[in-house]
């Protein structure tokens, strides 16, 4: 058994974060103002949280397969990851069924949780592959299936650096499509072939590469990454401003947020203890639940906040302060009462 790396739980509870972030997010207010400049940093930065767990889950799936039976192991972790996706389907199924029948007998009007698509075939390829049919954001659970299965096969047969080239493919084909635009095709934005595959391929790659090796490079690490993340943030001002795809871009993801969240993931390795002993590192252990639950724990607070008026006649900072403090409490309510859920 090999020595626990303690960043990748650390990485995963700030991926957690960023995907709260993200999903918790006040509406667009400009970027006329310094809270609304702000806010553009933060939220194009937040985009490696997802990209940064499947670059985990590749790494920890080529540490496993060198320690264990692949497919037995692979297996196992497929059903796992159904558990949870069935889970989540279910939970919002179930909350979505509530909410009708509470506005069925009142006249208060409550947002949909679920996004379910009309036709019987699309909701049945949103539910099997894209993860779309119930919630988008569950599209991670499929994207990773997807990407386990087919990484297994190409490991199985040797496949893995004509894998890693065929998913980059697809993946630049993907962004051109939905990021930038330059092709009509009827390409998902966040799928496993076109998106989760190449990231979970990469974290693969990743794990064959002795940690000493990369700690050699820690400084050079430093400067790529903030480099990398000012690009990032440039080519997401490119795409909103020059070519003018959306009025303010936080939906997708871009070309650069493959080699920036790859170069922040070897900067993580590099320091392989960091964040052993915080709660950050203890959240990152259980994040597929966190996940799961921080959409509705979200909820129920900007709820409150709108309802005892917070967020109404307030300023530009005042709306970024208060979204900003949604934002932690959501991440610390999720994951404290997932950590008494598991310690129970």
């Amino acid at each position: 058994m090999t020595e626990r790396i303690e960043i990748l739980d650390t990485l995963k509870g700030l991926a957690l974060f960023a995907v709260v972030i993200i999903h918790i997010r006040g509406e667009f207010i400009g970027r006329e103002l310094i809270p609304g400049i702000l806010d553009f940093v933060i939220l194009n930065s937040s985009r490696i949280g997802v990209p940064l767990f499947f670059l985990i889950s590749g790494f920890l799936l080529k540490k496993k397969f060198e320690q264990r039976d692949t497919k037995k192991y692979t297996v196992n972790y497929v059903k796992n990851l159904i558990y949870y996706y069935i889970l989540a389907n279910g939970l919002y199924l179930s909350l979505q069924t509530g909410l009708i029948l509470i506005q069925s007998y009142t006249s208060i009007s409550l947002p949909r949780t679920v996004s379910m698509t009309s036709s019987l075939t699309g909701l049945i390829f949103d539910f099997f592959y894209t993860g779309y049919a119930v919630r988008m954001s569950l599209w991670f659970f499929t994207a990773l299936i997807f990407s386990t299965l087919i990484i297994y096969l190409a490991n199985k047969y040797r496949k893995i650096n004509t894998l890693l080239l065929i998913a980059s493919l697809l993946h630049f084909i993907g962004v051109a499509v939905n990021s930038y635009q330059f092709f009509d095709l009827p390409i998902p934005p966040r799928d496993a072939l076109f998106f989760g595959l190449v990231y979970t391929s990469v974290g693969f790659k990743i794990a064959e590469v002795k940690l000493e090796k990369i700690r050699n490079h820690s400084s050079q690490l430093i400067w790529i990454s903030g480099l990398l993340l000012l690009l990032h943030l440039a080519e997401r001002v490119l795409i909103t401003d020059i070519i003018g795809v959306k009025p303010f871009f936080w939906q997708d993801y871009s070309f650069l947020t493959l080699p920036l969240t790859t170069s922040l993931f070897l900067l993580g390795l590099s320091i392989p203890n960091l964040g052993a002993e915080t709660r950050l590192n203890t959240y990152g252990k259980y994040t597929l639940l966190g996940y799961i639950f921080h959409q509705i724990v979200g909820a129920i607070l900007t709820g409150l906040a709108i309802g005892i008026g917070a967020v109404s006649g307030t300023s530009l900072l005042q709306n970024s302060i208060i979204n900003l403090a949604l934002v932690i409490l959501t991440y610390i309510f999720t994951m404290e009462a997932v950590l008494k859920y598991r310690e129970r």
